[in-house]
């Protein structure tokens, strides 16, 4: 499974399964991918229950899940 942004229809196929213990983390992740892998729902995106603290992270390339995953898990 995939996501697509739906403005640019952009496939972002590499999930990486992450929930941030806190609002705190969560906001330090989302800063991190700005300043680290850029474009959010270009090259990177979230997803998770509405309102709630993401739980999975969409990438476009391969390397940037697995830095991704170096740096969070």
């Amino acid at each position: 499974m995939a996501w697509v942004n739906p403005e640019t229809f952009d496939v972002l196929e590499h999930q990486v399964v992450h929930r941030p213990n806190s609002i705190a983390e969560w906001t330090g992740v989302c800063d991190w991918c700005d300043s680290a892998i850029c474009e959010q729902n270009v090259l990177w995106a979230q997803t998770g229950a509405e309102m709630q603290i993401s739980r999975c992270w969409w990438f476009k390339s391969e390397e940037d899940a697995v830095l991704f995953k170096l740096t969070w898990l």
